[in-house]
């Protein structure tokens, strides 16, 4: 009888066990899904931030570009119209011996 007594004790002790190491486990998993979220969070925190400091270098990158596109087309047009500029006399003197013949 003695026998039976500590294989039952032995028996819900184990049981006991079993319970507490499921309990245990699930805890596991809560801290290990919260730590999870946390990490995710902080990736897609310095996600954004490498995303930020990338699309800040291409603005900056851009406007240096368009104001020295729009420095050359400035000086092109200056040059453009000191051409035309000489050239207008030469024009009018033509148009006016054709315009006299």
């Amino acid at each position: 009888m003695e026998k039976l007594e500590e294989i039952l004790r032995a028996e819900e002790q184990a049981r006991h066990a079993l319970a507490d190491a499921k309990t245990r486990a699930r805890e596991l998993r809560i801290e290990a899904a919260s730590e999870a979220e946390v990490l995710i969070a902080q990736a897609g925190r310095e996600g954004s931030q490498q995303a930020a400091v990338v699309t800040d270098a291409i603005m900056r990158e851009a406007e240096a570009e368009a104001g020295r596109i729009e420095a050359a087309s400035g000086d092109e047009l200056a040059e453009f119209l000191q051409v035309a500029q000489s050239r207008l006399p030469d024009a009018v003197h033509a148009v006016l011996d054709e315009l006299g013949r």
